[in-house]
């Protein structure tokens, strides 16, 4: 998978992993990313059980809040930013 470029999937991973070095930063991504996966998750149950609308949305929020955390700690900005492609690396690292 090249992801609609001339890099390969390591490369992409290579490069996404340069961006989470300090240790810190590594444990927010670790965290935080699951947490956003499983708002997704709980999200698409809540649309057959409304009561889960706020779980989600509270998910959502505390992974939201503890990735860009992590990055300011590390003091680079998330590779996403500079392409959006890297949001799929991110969420392939973290399984």
């Amino acid at each position: 998978m090249a992801l609609l470029s001339a890099m390969a999937l390591q490369e992409w991973v290579a490069q996404s992993e340069r961006d989470y070095l300090h240790p810190v930063n590594r444990r927010c991504y670790l965290f935080g990313i699951p947490l956003v996966i499983a708002s997704i998750l709980v999200g698409i149950a809540a649309l057959a059980v409304p009561l889960l609308w706020w779980p989600a949305g509270a998910l959502f929020a505390l992974g939201s809040t503890i990735q860009p955390l992590g990055h300011w700690h590390e003091g680079r900005r998330p590779s996403f930013t500079h392409d959006p492609r890297f949001l799929i690396v991110g969420l392939g690292r973290c399984f």
